[in-house]
């Protein structure tokens, strides 16, 4: 695997039970580390390499997978090399970069790192595409409820919530990104 991680595919976490010796009361507490792929280097983390951590990926969908405007690489990707990697790519039939596009500027990317290519070609990942207004109604909800602005980035990962059965586990969400840099972009679409 590469220890550099180019593009991005929403945001990957990893579910793990915590450990028992820190305190009986974390037994059978799952985990979520949520982590936007660019400041990921989850080779490094605890986990990525047992069977009972389960990994989810979140890609940015943009306006759908069956548009033109979307990012969503492990849907709409191909093998090629990009920056010196080799990866999947959104591309054309001559192999030609195709223009992503997604409401979050840090996830409009044609590609993924080679790290999640792995993790998808492998089926040790699971991937989940997530279109705008799921991230972005994500984002508001979290915000309305915790007072906490997830960056765009993140809220597509909250989004996956409903789409994961999460029924009786206590979950502890690690958050990245800022969500004071979206402002605009959420004012906008909520038509505030």
């Amino acid at each position: 695997m590469e220890e550099n991680n180019y593009g991005a595919t929403g945001a990957l976490f990893v579910a793990k039970q915590k450990r028992s010796d820190r305190s009986p009361d974390y037994n059978g507490i799952l985990e979520l580390d949520m982590e936007v792929v660019d400041d990921l280097r989850a080779q490094k983390q605890e986990g990525i390499e047992q069977p009972k951590v389960n990994l989810v990926g979140v890609e940015a969908a943009g306006l759908g997978v069956s548009t033109d405007k979307s990012a969503a690489t492990t849907k709409l990707g191909k093998k090629g090399v990009l920056h010196g990697s080799k990866t999947l790519l959104m591309q054309d039939e001559n192999g030609q970069v195709t223009e992503p596009y997604s409401i979050s500027a840090g996830l409009d990317y044609p590609g993924i790192g080679p790290l999640h290519a792995h993790l998808f070609d492998s089926n040790r990942g699971e991937y989940i595409s997530v279109d705008d207004d799921e991230a972005m109604n994500a984002g508001i909800e979290l915000s309305r409820l915790e007072g906490i602005i997830p960056a765009i980035e993140t809220a597509h990962a909250f989004s996956v919530f409903d789409k994961l059965d999460m029924k009786g586990k206590v979950v502890v969400v690690n958050l990245s990104g800022r969500g004071d840099k979206d402002l605009e972009t959420y004012i906008k679409w909520g038509k505030y």
